[in-house]
């Protein structure tokens, strides 16, 4: 008589046939969601985010900007941070690249938050639409970005160029 081999366990490759694994592999996908949730909150309550959207809003309904990069505009991820903020005060510096149907730019932007619960005021706005020598300046302001980026002290989030 030949008996059938009865295997013990998992048959899955992996071991993996609902013998805990798929709850084990549920309960790491809901605390990485958590994670990224509570990171994503803390990045839009930021001076920088609200930097960015502050930028952008002022990008969109400028005239000048619009006219040489063509619509629609289409804001990239800031490339360059630097910023000190806390519950009293705050200054951003965010450098980010804005491409229009026409065109490209590159666009220098610095706010600051004066007291505590105070909104985000923009006090330097430009671009830098490749191919043209002059500048945009939305809003005229002296920056201490533009300062530290010709010191070299800007902190790059990525790498220069193309992404």
């Amino acid at each position: 008589m030949s008996e059938t081999p009865q295997t013990v366990g998992c048959a899955a490759p992996l071991g993996c046939c609902g013998c805990g694994c798929l709850g084990l592999l549920a309960v790491l996908g809901l605390g990485l969601a958590g994670a990224g949730i509570l990171i994503w909150n803390g990045i839009r309550t930021s001076g920088a985010y609200r930097t960015y959207q502050l930028a952008v809003e002022q990008l969109e309904q400028n005239a000048v900007v619009v006219e040489r990069l063509g619509e629609p505009l289409r804001p990239g991820w800031p490339s360059r941070l630097r910023f000190q903020e806390d519950e009293e005060a705050g200054w951003v510096c965010l450098s980010f690249l804005i491409t229009g149907a026409q065109r490209t730019g590159d666009v220098v932007v610095e706010s600051e938050r004066g007291m505590a619960g105070s909104a985000w005021q923009l006090r330097h706005l430009q671009v830098k639409v490749d191919g043209d020598p002059q500048a945009i300046q939305v809003i005229e302001g002296e920056s201490r970005c533009e300062k530290e980026e010709s010191d070299g002290e800007a902190l790059p989030l990525q790498p220069e160029g193309d992404i």
